[in-house]
């Protein structure tokens, strides 16, 4: 089945960082009205970009691309991160959600990292 290698529904870490992201957009409808073009666009934007660049990764050829897709995902991860912990700061989201998201997108982070180490291994490996 040619076109199953194009799915994304196998690959564990896109399918976390898509859930991670549906969380985010949900929550950031309770935001204030004041937030809509500000820290909600900013969180939706790197909580996309994490799923997305995964994805991108995932389709790459090469291995350097593979790695700067992964790379890039794990530095939209920070930046997710970081708008969480402005997010419970300011009390729009709350505190045990926000530290649960956290722990999550940590662990998606290893799991990232370990994607990169296994691509690493397999372009080193003798053909």
């Amino acid at each position: 089945m040619e076109e199953d290698k194009y799915s994304l529904d196998g690959l564990k870490i896109w399918k976390g960082a898509h859930v991670l992201m549906l969380i985010i957009h949900k929550e950031i409808e309770r935001f204030p009205p004041k937030e809509k073009f500000n820290l909600s666009t900013q969180l939706r934007r790197s909580a996309s970009s994490v799923a997305n660049n995964i994805a991108e990764g995932y389709g790459r050829y090469y291995f350097k691309e593979k790695n700067y897709c992964f790379s890039v995902a794990r530095g939209e991860v920070l930046e997710v991160v970081s708008k969480l912990c402005e997010a419970k700061d300011k009390k729009y989201i709350n505190k045990e959600l926000a530290d649960k998201l956290i722990s999550k997108y940590s662990t998606l982070v290893k799991m990232i990292n370990g994607y990169i180490r296994y691509y690493n291994r397999k372009v080193k490996r003798p053909q």
